[in-house]
C-alpha cells in the first residue's frame, strides 16, 4: 500500500515537472521562431518573403449571400457553386466551377473557367476561357451574385 502511494506520488510529481518543462519549452520556442516566415508560390516555383505574399478579400454585395466576406488564402482562388471552391457560392445561377482569380506578373486577373453562365467584371462580360485584369474595388458578377474585390499584400514587419 505504501509502495503504491509512493509510486502514485512520484507519477504526479513527475507529471507536474514534465508539464512545466513542456510549457517552458513551448514559450521559449514561440519567442525564438522567426517572424519573417516564407511561403512557396506554386505558380512561379519561388519561395517568397511575407512582403511578397498576396491574397484578396471578396465581399458579396448582392445575391443570396449578401454581406458574406470570403478571405481566401493564396494567389489562385477558385469561385463557384462546387464545395471545393475557396469562394463557395450558394446562388443556383452560378456554375460549379465558374472562375479563378489569380496573381500574375501583371497583377490580379479573373479567368472565366468555361462557366456556363455569364461572368462580368465592372459590367464587362468575360468570354469563356479568357481573362480580365482586376483592380481594387472591381465588381465581379457571377450568376446573380456580385462580389467586391479587394487585394491584400502582406508586409513584413
Amino acid at each position: 500500500m505504501l509502495l503504491t502511494l509512493l509510486v502514485i506520488g512520484a507519477v504526479v510529481v513527475l507529471g507536474g515537472i514534465l508539464g512545466w518543462v513542456f510549457v517552458s519549452v513551448m514559450k521559449n520556442r514561440a519567442k525564438s521562431e522567426p517572424i519573417n516566415q516564407v511561403a512557396f508560390d506554386p505558380e512561379t516555383q519561388v519561395i517568397k518573403r511575407p512582403s511578397d505574399i498576396r491574397s484578396s478579400v471578396l465581399t458579396v454585395v448582392e445575391g443570396p449571400q449578401t454581406g458574406r466576406v470570403f478571405t481566401p488564402r493564396g494567389v489562385v482562388v477558385s469561385i463557384g457553386r462546387g464545395a471545393s471552391n475557396e469562394v463557395n457560392l450558394t446562388d443556383p445561377t452560378v456554375s460549379r466551377n465558374s472562375a479563378k482569380i489569380s496573381w500574375t506578373s501583371n497583377g490580379w486577373v479573373l479567368i472565366n473557367d468555361d462557366s456556363a453562365n455569364p461572368i462580368l467584371v465592372d459590367e464587362q462580360e468575360v468570354s469563356k476561357k479568357s481573362s480580365v485584369s482586376l483592380n481594387d474595388g472591381s465588381l465581379i458578377q457571377v450568376g446573380k451574385t456580385r462580389l467586391l474585390f479587394r487585394p491584400i499584400e502582406f508586409k513584413a514587419a
